[in-house]
């Protein structure tokens, strides 16, 4: 048998009252850690205050009975005393009824403080929620109002979510809902890949023949048209093949990758009929992109 089963009923509610006592001005002693399973800030919580609140409510109702049930045993056996009764059923009988009513009134008190703190958990859930959604407003506002991919990565950086090769992570995301976050995701691509295009400005090289393309290098640092280690194949695909042609839309992003090796490769941007080299973020970046290698 526990420990606490051993106790009387006075002594559990003494071993209350003492644990509430102790922990006053450092939250109630029911629940010293938060939801995310550290300890509480120094700020006022509302919602710790109300569950604070009904504990006590429980514990002075219970005190309150305490008190009753005495008084009650006192004056009960007084009067029984006085009409001779002290020695017969009749006492045992009052006591028993006493005792009952006691115990009712602990049961009903402990009832009502669970469905408060029921009632106070499921306030506070739903006022996180409408918090969490005016932080996605507000980040998705600001988010729309970036000027470009740096500012766009700030932004978010702010709420504690990191960008990489275009997809979301941190913290701050880990913090959000499954549906939100793929939200969050869809809406990081649209505005990445319209701020992505901005990558066209003077004096940014034009490659339009085959030939052209030799000045580029891999990222392994060979020749684009290398015949070993380069994407020869590749660049000759994107220039020639009639299909992929047919389907090339504006602003295609491709990269072109070595069939053999996956670290030769090279970033491109079809742009008002030119190709412009560019680099692997604007390639995440973009919602059209296209992985063109082995050809």
């Amino acid at each position: 048998m526990a420990e606490k089963d051993k106790l009387t009923l006075d002594e559990q509610q003494e071993q209350r009252v003492k644990a509430y006592n102790a922990q006053l001005g450092g939250g109630s002693p029911q629940n010293q850690v938060d939801p995310d399973g550290e300890q509480p800030s120094g700020e006022t919580d509302y919602y710790q205050l109300l569950k604070d609140e009904s504990y006590k409510a429980m514990l002075d109702s219970e005190i309150q009975a305490s008190n009753a049930r005495d008084q009650a045993l006192k004056y009960t056996k007084a009067g029984v005393d006085a009409a001779g009764f002290g020695t017969q059923g009749l006492a045992e009988s009052s006591r028993v009824g006493i005792f009952n009513t006691y115990q009712n009134a602990l049961a009903g008190a402990q009832e009502v403080n669970r469905n408060n703190q029921v009632d106070i958990a499921a306030q506070q859930i739903e006022a996180q929620k409408a918090t969490n959604n005016d932080n996605f407003e507000s980040m998705t506002t600001l988010m729309g109002n970036a000027s470009d991919l740096e500012q766009l990565d700030t932004i978010l950086g702010n709420y504690d979510i990191q960008v990489e090769n275009g997809v979301l992570k941190g913290k701050g995301l880990d913090e959000l809902d499954t549906n939100t976050k793929r939200q969050l995701q869809s809406i990081y691509t649209l505005y990445s890949s319209q701020l992505g295009q901005s990558f066209v400005a003077d004096g940014k090289p034009s490659f339009v023949k085959t030939e052209d393309f030799a000045s580029l290098k891999t990222e392994t640092g060979v020749s684009a048209t290398a015949k070993d280690g380069g994407v020869k194949n590749e660049v000759e695909y994107i220039l020639e093949d009639e299909e992929f042609l047919s389907t090339l839309t504006n602003d295609r992003v491709v990269c072109l990758q070595n069939g053999n090796n996956p670290d030769s490769k090279v970033y491109l941007q079809f742009h008002d009929g030119k190709w412009y080299q560019v680099d692997a973020n604007t390639y995440w970046n973009s919602t059209n992109r296209q992985l063109v290698k082995g050809k």
